[in-house]
């Protein structure tokens, strides 16, 4: 799945409407690839919530788009795992729609590798 989302990352604003399509016509899909934790946002109302940005691939590359999962438990991913940033992930979510260029994720499960 990774490789196939390498092909959707585009800097050109004609690409990124582009994918807003793609992304809509997954939405509901399940997905399953190996990643990587760039950056988690906790949420200003809650300390147990976050905003997890994930790129495919290993800890440093940037192959295809940004992922998001969108907030999500720090208590069940640190049960999972996952302990942070820079972490290499296998995750197996459902696709759903968003607004912006992020993929969107409800995650099904996160875990080390």
């Amino acid at each position: 799945q990774a490789i196939y989302f390498s092909r959707l990352h585009k800097k050109k604003k004609k690409t990124i409407y582009k994918n807003k399509r793609i992304y809509k016509e997954n939405s509901g899909k399940v997905v399953e690839f190996d990643g990587y934790i760039a950056d988690i946002q906790r949420l200003t109302n809650t300390k147990y919530n976050a905003d997890v940005l994930i790129y495919a691939g290993d800890t440093g590359a940037l192959t295809g788009p940004a992922f998001q999962l969108h907030r999500v438990s720090l208590t069940n991913l640190s049960k999972q795992g996952v302990t942070g940033i820079n972490q290499n992930v296998h995750i197996k979510a459902t696709i759903v729609p968003r607004d912006n260029y992020l993929f969107g994720l409800d995650p099904i499960e996160v875990k080390p590798r």
